[in-house]
């Protein structure tokens, strides 16, 4: 038997006074602050297991998706002496960036807004390689203030060979010459590129050999005589 006095019980709502606690565990004010201890640790318990359930699900492994061998990083800088083909104002830019392996998946940068012929993105964008004899093509184009009357205008476009990349050990930096043509090239500007490949690299690759000039072995005509 506990002696008699004065008590103080603190819980989350009130404080309580007993004046009289009994030893007995059949005492209805055990029995309520024994419930209301299981309550607690219940509570606390669940709120404990919550950051762990969290922490599971971001120790996850995603898995790369399949046809998938490597990444392919392009960082644009800038553009400068494109065509400017807005006759009042400065003309609104973006870049489109596809793989020839792959021409239907495309990402555009940001639009820069009234650049002109110098636009200035420094922007990342990532494509992922499922080909690495495939090409890189960059294109510039002009956004038109009117869709529903104009469309967006191609201003120039270069290709860049995966194999360029790979030669230089994964990492290319280099300002391209933008073409207007398909067919011939036609000069449209001049874009700055830095790109980076990670991923699986072939054991051999075809790399296209320098151009040699075309009477290099071929003696000219003397027309003194």
């Amino acid at each position: 038997m506990l002696s008699c006095g004065s008590y103080q019980c603190c819980s989350s709502s009130a404080v309580y006074t007993v004046f009289h606690l009994l030893g007995s565990s059949s005492s209805p004010f055990l029995l309520f602050l024994q419930r209301n201890s299981a309550s607690n640790l219940m509570n606390h318990s669940g709120k404990s297991s919550s950051p762990q359930s969290i922490n599971k699900q971001s120790e996850t492994n995603v898995e790369t998706p399949e046809g998938v061998i490597g990444y392919l990083d392009v960082f644009i800088h800038q553009a400068h002496n494109i065509h400017n083909i807005c006759i009042y104002h400065k003309q609104d830019v973006y870049a489109k960036l596809s793989l020839t392996g792959n021409p239907e998946i495309a990402i555009e940068s940001k639009v820069i807004r009234s650049a002109g012929g110098n636009p200035v993105f420094n922007e990342k964008l990532q494509l992922s390689v499922q080909n690495i004899e495939s090409s890189l093509r960059c294109e510039i184009w002009m956004r038109s203030a009117v869709p529903s009357h104009l469309e967006d205008q191609l201003l120039g476009f270069v290709l860049i060979p995966l194999s360029n990349v790979i030669v230089a050990k994964g990492k290319l930096e280099k300002e391209f010459a933008l073409s207007a043509n398909d067919l011939f090239h036609s000069a449209a500007g001049f874009v700055q590129l830095s790109i980076s490949y990670v991923g699986s690299y072939p054991d051999v690759m075809a790399v296209a050999p320098p151009p040699v000039a075309v009477f290099a072995d071929t003696a000219l005509p003397d027309f003194r005589e």
